[in-house]
């Protein structure tokens, strides 16, 4: 089967409306020096990507992930691909959201991680989809003060010619201050850093 394919399977357990089994290509995939890329977290997202697409399109609103060897690779590709911009469809056009899981306890940390790049990829992409007139600065100011439980994206702003640094982060209520960040866990440490 071609890296990237999927198939989905009906009535194999009652628990579920449909299973997909993907391809994630060669057993023998390793790390790429030359691309610098390790190629079998590649093809794990590209079947895991497959995977949630075609439930997505059979329109499947929960969908459980087997994380494979690679749990935040798996959940940024989940993630990545249950996304769609519905903005500005009316709400008999939309479409049921996507949510993903992971399936089994095993690798917990590792896909909340994935899943806070996934969806910081997707906030970037609802932002680049929003067009001009309906995204100003003070738009973007203003959602992001704005907390209804949803991922919330700190800006952190520093003094030129220093760099620009955005930190995106599931929070339930109040934003943080950047003290706070900086206590948190060492993977949102290396984020800020």
């Amino acid at each position: 089967m071609e890296l990237g394919k999927a198939f989905a399977f009906t009535d194999l357990a009652p628990e579920y409306a449909a299973v997909v089994i993907a391809s994630i290509g060669p057993k023998d995939a390793c790390y790429n020096a030359l691309e610098s890329l390790d190629e079998a977290r590649e093809n794990l997202r590209w079947g895991i990507g497959a995977g949630v697409q075609l439930l997505k399109k059979r329109g499947i609103s929960i969908i459980e992930v087997d994380p494979g060897s690679a749990p935040d690779a798996a959940a940024e590709a989940a993630e990545l691909a249950a996304w769609r911009f519905q903005k500005f469809k009316s709400v008999t056009d939309r479409k049921t959201e996507v949510r993903v899981t992971m399936y089994g306890k095993e690798g917990k940390e590792l896909w909340q991680e994935g899943s806070i790049f996934g969806r910081g990829q997707n906030w970037a992409r609802f932002l680049s989809d929003m067009p001009a007139n309906k995204m100003t600065p003070v738009d973007l100011a203003q959602g992001l003060k704005a907390d209804d439980g949803k991922e919330v994206a700190e800006l952190l702003l520093a003094k030129p010619p220093e760099c620009f640094v955005s930190y995106c982060r599931v929070h339930g209520n109040a934003l943080a201050n950047y003290r706070e960040l900086r206590q948190e866990s060492s993977f949102q440490r290396k984020l800020l850093h």
